[in-house]
């Protein structure tokens, strides 16, 4: 028996291949191969059609044509294209044409005619009649004086009969034609916006201006606590580390940002003084040595620097031979 093996499809540019193998029917095995050939699949496309022939734009004498899409892999025609209506004439400036030079006080005639600016087609004709007297102006402007940035000019159309009259036109002020002046950026600061200057570039204007304004940045605040002392509050100093503003905070704040009252409404301080402390039973604080039982006249509770050695040599001796003294004021000295 026969089986048709490996098939590949025909396109339009390439003919149906197969093998056809013939197998014994009793044991299945392979006897002869032969390769086959079939048609070409002409509606089997391989590409696209995205291919556009014999397109034309079409103009304002001629129409157009949208083109026929081909198959890119075979050139075969997928689509006649559509006729494109001629497009409209385009009007240009009206020109005078057969003029008949009248003076101001001659009549004259000339023809107003408009032609297509794209084809030259005659589009429209119309002939003036000028009446003695009246000017007509010329076509080109006698320059007078140019407009700047914030002024207005004019230029002069004279009268073509030679009268010596002009009509002056109005040109409008040109506004200012600003560019960014790359060496005036000025950078944001914690207590001012950045901003960068312009410059206008047309002749004779030295016109500037502030433009593309950023934001005052914000404050970036170091903390930096002041410890309390035995008879001063500590506090909280905060200083900018861009522009070295510093503020100080000396009350305590709750989780809203609240100052905190204690019972007689007043604010708590955040680092309380610490008071004065004498562990060594010396009458003098243990930190600034403040004198804190009373004005004692005694030698380990004077002031005097020279005073102050000679006790501490002598309590010196008392510690080496356990001698415990206590001051007249009542306070033990170790």
């Amino acid at each position: 028996y026969t089986k048709d093996e490996d098939i590949v499809a025909g396109t339009c540019k390439s003919e149906k291949t197969w093998n056809e193998v013939t197998y014994c029917s009793d044991c299945d095995a392979k006897l002869k191969t032969e390769a086959k050939t079939g048609e070409k699949d002409l509606a089997n496309h391989t590409g696209e059609a995205n291919v556009t022939k014999n397109d034309k734009a079409a103009t304002c004498t001629e129409e157009g044509y949208t083109g026929d899409i081909h198959w890119s892999c075979c050139d075969a025609l997928e689509k006649r294209g559509e006729v494109i209506p001629k497009l409209a004439h385009t009007e240009g400036q009206p020109v005078v044409e057969n003029n008949t030079a009248p003076s101001c006080i001659a009549a004259g005639t000339y023809d107003l005619v408009i032609y297509c600016k794209d084809c030259g087609t005659l589009l429209s004709k119309e002939t003036v009649t000028t009446t003695a007297g009246q000017h007509l102006w010329s076509e080109e402007a006698t320059p007078g004086k140019a407009a700047t940035c914030v002024e207005d000019g004019y230029e002069c159309y004279y009268c073509i009969y030679g009268c010596g009259w002009y009509k002056e036109v109005i040109l409008p002020a040109t506004g200012h034609s600003f560019v960014r002046d790359e060496g005036s950026v000025v950078a944001p600061t914690c207590m001012n916006e950045g901003y960068t200057g312009y410059y206008c570039v047309n002749d004779g204007c030295n016109a500037t201006e502030d433009r593309d304004f950023v934001p005052a940045l914000e404050h970036s605040f170091e903390k930096t606590v002041i410890a309390p002392t035995c008879d001063e509050n500590g506090y909280t100093v905060y200083t900018c580390t861009v522009c070295s503003e510093s503020l100080m905070e000396y009350y305590k704040v709750d989780a809203n940002g609240e100052y905190v009252y204690d019972e007689n409404y007043e604010k708590v301080p955040e680092y309380p003084a610490e008071g004065h402390k004498d562990a060594d039973g010396d009458g003098n604080c243990d930190h600034c040595r403040v004198n804190i039982v009373g004005a004692c006249k005694c030698l380990c509770h004077s002031t005097n620097w020279f005073m102050r050695i000679i006790y501490m040599i002598v309590r010196f001796i008392w510690k080496l031979f356990k001698i415990n003294p206590t001051c007249a004021c009542g306070a033990a000295h170790f």
